[in-house]
């Protein structure tokens, strides 16, 4: 890949034999500190003579003013990167550190205040318009990169005037997710995971009753979740959500748009086909899909309260308590899948699944809890994907010459992963799976030209790799034994039989969560006499759970909404909940696609054992997905309509 075409260009040989299973705090410490000093630059040759003085002129023009500034621009990105993985894991060794690098002033404002100043650059602005410019009547890869570069610059710049509101907005956010990771609170939340998880194993299996379960969600709700997370964090810092709410809302109206959803929605619309994009038909989709799924729901939940004689308990079942009215599914299954054993399960079957020991081995896997580490999140970081730092460009085709897969100039890339792994089992196997997903489609794609990618497209190759933990014969054969046994294959079958009758309940969720993600941030917050923006948190919430049917929650000291603020997936303001759900469809799609064609290889309509699916999600999915938008580039492949 080229390091033009990637912001991030670097990996250390010390990873080249990672075990998942050992996490290094220490050498990824090191890691991101050299990233972080000393980011990489990448050079340019220019391959070949043109004899065309229009394409000579773009040329030079491209090497001595583009190239440069971007690879500038691509370092202070990775900087930023490295400095947020060292904060938010919390790997600072001292103290003093850590204020060094969090506090106020501090290092890691400093490297966002640089990172802002190319939004605000006006000189690249015009270097980007004067490219264009000379590619008018030019074809090739690069001619188009310039055509698309400068429309994208006129989305995300902003004027110069603007640069202290986004330092500002940027250190807000910066300082309220450290909040997050520090509250007391934060430290019981993988506590609270695995014991509501393992309320609801015991209501399905009888080891306790109904009610028993009811009890013990309100007692443990009363003290620890993510609702406590937030509002300690409120209590901290809560006024720069406000502040921020109120920043963005200005910079949106500064381009012309009338909310921040409106701004960030063209921003990062330009990967989906038109009907898919922007607040309005995103909200026209969100609200019809929820009414869809409103009576399904229903439907079950009334089915299970008869099935289970609870028709008496009706008026006390709020909806911290629905799943457990769901069917036993795969989180009976905890037992037999213990944290320790889980990234072991994992990195096997990708290996049995046909993907290198080499590429995985770039995955630095964070997967425990510890003081300060961010409580609340699973998430991907894709420092970069295999690279050259050298890109070379055809002087007469104006495209790039690509190196060829297995060349030995190639670098491998390097992605981590941050997650807790508490006690639920086959959950926590489901989200890494979900993050390894992101990872392999990161270290896989070889891509070689920027493109735009919706959120909708970005979440599919996790998503859809999550069916690995849906597998019965993977289950059933990963399995360790519990007490002296082990499930058969006959209950795990049955077991991901139910998972998909539940699905209505996850699925009515997801889209409530996406409709709430729009709504909160399709508000103009800086308009005379607005709510704030913990009272828009309040009205949102209220609102989505009436359209979406939700019964009333658990009375807990604290309000339960906070439990929004507790996470950057609605504080950040990026409004990218939609992809999961646009992601769903596309996934069970692709999930569909891949069985039949690893049936049609092996004869079998299992994903266990297969050693050609990850070729299958290689050249069929991760090499061409992102060429196309979405959801054409689903229909494509799968050659269904979405």
């Amino acid at each position: 890949m080229k390091s033009f075409l990637f912001t991030m260009a670097v990996v250390f040989s010390s990873y080249a034999h990672a075990q998942f299973e050992r996490f290094d705090a220490l050498q990824l410490y090191k890691t991101m500190r050299e990233f972080k000093n000393h980011p990489p630059q990448g050079h340019l040759t220019v391959v070949g003579e043109t004899s065309d003085p229009k394409k000579k002129d773009f040329l030079v023009f491209f090497a001595q003013s583009v190239f440069p500034k971007f690879e500038e621009m691509s370092a202070d990105y990775l900087r930023y990167r490295a400095m947020h993985t060292l904060v938010d894991a919390r790997l600072n060794r001292s103290a003093k550190e850590r204020r060094k690098w969090a506090g106020k002033g501090g290092e890691y404002e400093q490297i966002m205040n640089k990172a802002n100043q190319w939004t605000v650059d006006e000189d690249w602005t015009k270097t980007l318009k004067t490219w264009a410019s000379k590619a008018e009547g030019l074809s090739g890869t690069l001619p188009d990169l310039a055509r698309k570069m400068a429309h994208e610059r006129d989305l995300e710049s902003f004027s110069a005037d603007r640069k202290e509101q986004l330092d500002e907005a940027a250190r807000l956010e910066k300082d309220y997710m450290i909040a997050i990771n520090e509250v007391p609170a934060a430290a019981n939340v993988r506590e609270y995971r695995g014991k509501s998880a393992e309320i609801r194993r015991q209501v399905k299996s009888g080891e306790i009753s109904f009610v028993e379960g009811q009890k013990q969600i309100h007692d443990l709700l009363q003290v620890m979740g993510s609702h406590f997370v937030g509002y300690q964090a409120t209590q901290k810092a809560g006024e720069n959500l406000n502040k921020m709410a109120m920043i963005r809302s200005e910079l949106a109206k500064s381009k012309g748009l009338t909310t921040w959803a409106a701004y960030a929605l063209e921003l990062s619309g330009q990967g989906y086909t038109p009907e898919y994009r922007g607040p309005q038909n995103q909200r026209a989709f969100l609200e019809k899909y929820i009414a869809a799924l409103r009576p399904l729901r229903q439907a079950f939940i009334d089915q299970r309260i008869r099935e289970l004689g609870l028709e008496n308990k009706k008026g006390t079942l709020r909806q911290n308590h629905v799943l457990m009215l769901a069917l036993p599914g795969t989180e009976q299954l905890q037992p037999y899948f213990p944290a320790d054993h889980i990234p072991g399960i994992w990195e096997e079957t990708l290996i049995e699944s046909g993907f290198a020991p080499a590429d995985l081995a770039q995955i630095n896997l964070d997967i425990r809890p510890r003081k300060g580490k961010n409580p609340t999140a699973a998430y991907m970081s894709g420092f970069s994907a295999p690279y050259t730092l050298e890109s070379k460009v055809d002087a007469n085709t104006l495209d790039w010459i690509n190196e060829p897969k297995g060349s030995p100039l190639y670098k491998p890339g390097f992605v981590y992963i941050l997650q807790n792994f508490g006690d639920a089992g086959v959950n926590d196997l489901e989200t890494l799976f979900h993050e390894g997903g992101h990872a392999t489609e990161k270290l896989l794609k070889f891509k070689t030209d920027p493109t735009d990618e919706s959120y909708g497209y970005v979440e599919v190759p996790s998503m859809t790799s999550e069916r690995f933990a849906r597998d019965p014969l993977l289950l059933f054969n990963k399995a360790v034994a519990a007490n002296g046994k082990r499930p058969t294959l006959e209950e795990i079958q049955k077991l991901v039989t139910n998972d998909e009758k539940n699905n209505v309940l996850d699925l009515i969720g997801m889209a409530a969560t996406a409709l709430y993600d729009l709504n909160l941030w399709d508000y103009d917050y800086s308009a005379p006499g607005a709510m704030t923006y913990l009272q828009r948190v309040e009205s949102v919430n209220k609102e989505v759970d009436a359209l979406a049917g939700n019964l009333p929650m658990v009375d807990t000291p604290v309000p339960f909404h906070f439990w929004s603020v507790s996470t950057s997936h609605f504080v950040s303001g990026s409004v990218r909940n939609i992809g999961y759900t646009y992601a769903e469809i596309a996934s069970r799609m692709m999930t569909t696609y891949l069985t039949d064609e690893i049936e049609k290889l092996s004869g079998r309509r299992t994903w266990y054992q297969q050693p050609q699916m990850a070729k299958l999600f290689t050249e069929r999915f991760f090499e061409q997905g992102w060429k196309t938008q979405f959801p054409l580039n689903i229909e494509k492949i799968t050659g269904q309509k979405f």
